[in-house]
């Protein structure tokens, strides 16, 4: 399954990154990014279960995730980022 993995990798990819510091950049992706990341990287929900608690199209969720996990890998590499964070 595709999408197990996926969460696996993306979990041990920031298990690395600072609790506290990743919280902060989660919460900084827009709101649909926000919840698409959440529930399928921290709930552990399948693509087609958020589509359907999202109220949008598989294809939707997949994009909004692929947007947010770019998003946080921009910020991760942005030294200001965490200066500004006070890190």
């Amino acid at each position: 399954m595709q999408e197990a993995g996926d969460a696996t990798v993306m979990a041990e990819n920031l298990i690395n990154a600072d609790a506290d510091y990743l919280l902060h950049l989660v919460r900084q992706l827009p709101p649909a990014y926000q919840a698409t990341f959440n529930l399928f990287a921290i709930e552990g929900y399948e693509y087609q279960e958020i589509a359907q608690m999202l109220g949008v199209s598989l294809g939707s969720v997949k994009s909004n995730l692929s947007k947010a996990r770019q998003r946080l890998k921009e910020m991760l590499v942005k030294p200001t980022m965490k200066t500004a964070y006070g890190q």
